[in-house]
């Protein structure tokens, strides 16, 4: 059971008058203990607290998942509990890796450069997740499902915050889920990050083998996510894009920058360009709930990247023409959502519905670039006295954070004085 609110503040505040006075860190606390968190509802449910080690909660995630076929480890449903006395707050409804575009560039392997692999939505391939182990889990981790398939770890996540006046500083915990997903040589790392500040990270690890047909073709693995986005519940979200604005030469101050927020698209469906020198992100706020200083609530796609994939393989593939698109939730109109696949975004999908004070999906592309090299694995001489590559290359990762925005009234996790 919690502490009462006023003497959790109180011992809190004690605890860091002490701490600070003697310029030393503050709240080293243990990872959270399974016995914790209140019982799960159902077996696809998972509740986490933090800090844990029998400190009182702070905050809290409560994450629903499922799996499929051709699918994989996916959310549907993610709530936050921003103290120990909040309610739960709706962040994500039905969130995961839509599809994973590979195409071959067809240098080094003449031909090879038709070899176009659409992992998720090419029915015939029915790729599934592969059975979890003890050593995929670590010796923290927890095997979930039947057979098991997800694990579950909370891990300590570094430094958080450090206090320039005191030396103060505090460590960071997260909740992550992750299963594999073995996509013929391919093993893909399906992995969604859940931190004890509120941020969500999602992660795709690609790793195991290159294709046996063509080992030293380069390719890109084009990872492309949908999220619906619920900020404090899904009815009244809308969505901006933001950019940073430098000045240009022949301008009037070669000094001043600005940040603008303006509506993503002119407030409709559509599509938007990550720019590295705009540092271009997408803004979701809730339009009827503020926090203390009157912030609309919200949260910011931040992608992380390596670059910008563009294929021109036909019109399946224009949907990798651009890297952040938004569309209106069918559940806006009380349909059900079947609007899963990537590869339908522009022919039928987006067609200038308004996002605005909405139920809204946000689309994102992250590409991760593949130039083999002999880290990726060994030649081997086969049964007939040829080499082939073979063996396993190490995670390449790819994906992107959605981190609060407004959606505290200050530093949270931080032990301002009551």
């Amino acid at each position: 059971m919690s502490l009462p609110r006023s003497l959790f503040t109180f011992l809190v505040g004690m605890a860091v008058a002490a701490g600070l006075a003697a310029g030393a860190r503050v709240l080293v606390l243990g990872l959270p203990s399974e016995e914790k968190a209140p019982a799960a509802a159902n077996p696809f449910e998972v509740i986490q607290e933090f800090p844990g080690g029998g400190a009182p909660t702070e905050t809290a995630w409560k994450v629903h998942w499922g799996q499929a076929t051709s699918r994989g480890l996916y959310l549907t449903g993610a709530w936050f509990k921003r103290g120990p006395e909040e309610p739960w707050m709706k962040v994500l409804g039905d969130t995961r890796v839509s599809d994973i575009f590979v195409p071959y560039h067809g240098h080094k392997y003449p031909g090879f450069e038709s070899t176009r692999f659409w992992d998720l939505s090419t029915s015939s391939y029915q790729f599934q997740l592969m059975t979890a182990t003890r050593a995929d889990a670590g010796p923290d981790g927890k095997l979930l499902g039947d057979p098991p398939v997800v694990i579950k770890e909370v891990r300590d996540r570094g430094i958080i915050w450090k206090d320039t006046s005191s030396g103060a500083s505090r460590r960071g915990q997260e909740l992550v889920l992750w299963a594999t997903l073995k996509a013929a040589n391919y093993a893909y790392i399906m992995q969604y990050g859940f931190r004890d500040d509120g941020v969500v990270a999602c992660r795709i690890g690609a790793t195991s083998r290159n294709f046996p047909l063509a080992p030293l073709e380069s390719h890109v693995h084009n990872a492309m996510w949908r999220i619906d986005i619920d900020v404090d519940g899904p009815a009244h979200n809308s969505v901006y894009l933001m950019q940073h604005k430098s000045p240009r030469p022949g301008g009037q101050n070669l000094q001043q920058s600005e940040d603008q927020h303006v509506p993503f698209n002119k407030g409709k469906e559509g599509f938007a360009d990550w720019k590295p020198e705009e540092f271009t992100m997408l803004h979701v706020v809730n339009t009827k709930t503020t926090n203390i200083r009157g912030e609309h609530r919200g949260y910011d796609l931040m992608p992380l990247r390596q670059g910008t994939g563009r294929h021109y393989g036909g019109e399946s593939e224009d949907c990798t023409l651009h890297d952040f698109y938004v569309t209106r939730s069918p559940h806006a109109d009380k349909k059900p959502d079947t609007e899963l696949d990537f590869k339908l975004l522009l022919m039928k999908y987006i067609n200038g519905e308004s996002i605005e004070d909405t139920d809204v999906v946000l689309w994102y592309v992250g590409s991760m670039h593949h130039e083999p090299r002999s880290e990726d694995g060994k030649f081997v001489k086969d049964k007939e006295g040829n080499y082939r590559f073979a063996r396993v290359t190490h995670v390449m990762w790819g994906g992107f954070d959605l981190v609060p925005r407004n959606l505290f009234d200050q530093t949270p996790l931080y032990p301002y004085p009551e």
